[in-house]
């Protein structure tokens, strides 16, 4: 898929586009507030509400610690999705939203997160470009408990420069739709770290790349009775793996991003700590792990 990006400088928040966001004026209601933008350290979603059905259709397939807000941005009625805290989960969720639910979705990011990038922009005015396919990688479930933004008082209203348009920072991840054998990345060692002694004994415990596609993880806690439960609450096996460092069960690695939303949700509303990461950042210890007493 191509995709349109557009630069514009920026003292506030900066937005990379997920797909192209087709502003109509007049049609939103002049009620609505303005949308804030993100706070430090915030990444957050803009979906046009093309019908009033749109905000209860985010509501039934975000998780539900998402920050839902309905507000006015460009004289457009759109839904604003706060509460991540990482570019590649906002991005994550923007690809599925888009290529799964068929809405229409851009990305906001602090100012922070784009660096000199705004200030090596020589005019503020939009200059589109073609950039070639670069999907955007899969990563973890929105986090919960964000900086909150700080509220806005009265003003004449937002305008372009409070969101302008600059393109993702170099993404090299594989698309959704990538075959599912995994492809072992190059050029990653495996940890030096020993074989976690925490209550899940490994099978063949040989450290090596998991590969490419959507990672599901869930936080064991250091407790084997996670393990147990997950396999009860999945009816399949489940994997240890390291991601950061830290080790997690894997519930489940796939190239299709409906599946990994699907594992997503029935591990988190069975009560498990879950993210979505991309597979190519998390090193396998073993496909499948043997319960311990």
């Amino acid at each position: 898929m191509v995709m349109r990006t557009m630069v514009m400088r920026s003292l506030g928040a900066a937005i990379a586009i997920a797909t192209p966001l087709i502003i109509q004026p007049g049609a939103i209601a002049q009620s609505l507030a303005d949308c804030q933008p993100p706070a430090d350290g915030e990444y957050l979603l803009l979906v046009v509400n093309d019908s009033d059905a749109t905000e209860t259709q985010l509501r039934q397939t975000l998780p539900p610690n998402a920050e839902i807000t309905r507000c006015r941005y460009l004289e457009q009625d759109v839904t604003r999705v706060g509460g991540f805290t990482e570019p590649d989960t906002a991005n994550t969720w923007a690809q599925y939203l888009t290529d799964i639910g068929g809405l229409d979705v851009v990305v906001a990011r602090p100012a922070t997160a784009v660096g000199s990038v705004v200030n090596d922009v020589p005019s503020p005015t939009p200059a589109p470009e073609v950039v070639p396919d670069q999907p955007p990688p899969a990563s973890e479930a929105p986090a919960s408990e964000p900086p909150a933004p700080e509220p806005t008082t009265e003003s004449p209203g937002l305008s372009a420069a409070d969101f302008p348009m600059v393109p993702p920072a170099g993404s090299t991840s594989p698309t959704p739709n990538a075959p599912a054998s995994p492809a072992p990345s190059q050029g990653m060692d495996a940890p030096t770290t020993a074989e976690p002694a925490l209550g899940v004994a490994g099978l063949g415990y040989r450290p090596q790349p998991l590969g490419r596609g959507y990672a599901v993880l869930v936080d064991y806690f250091n407790d084997p009775n996670v393990a147990i439960a997950l396999q009860e609450s999945l009816g399949s096996s489940v994997g240890l793996v390291v991601y950061q460092q830290r080790p997690y069960l894997l519930a489940t690695l796939t190239s299709d991003a409906a599946i990994a939303i699907s594992v997503l949700q029935r591990a988190g509303d069975a009560g498990f700590t879950t993210m979505v990461v991309n597979g190519q950042t998390v090193m396998l210890l073993t496909p499948q792990v043997a319960l311990t007493p």
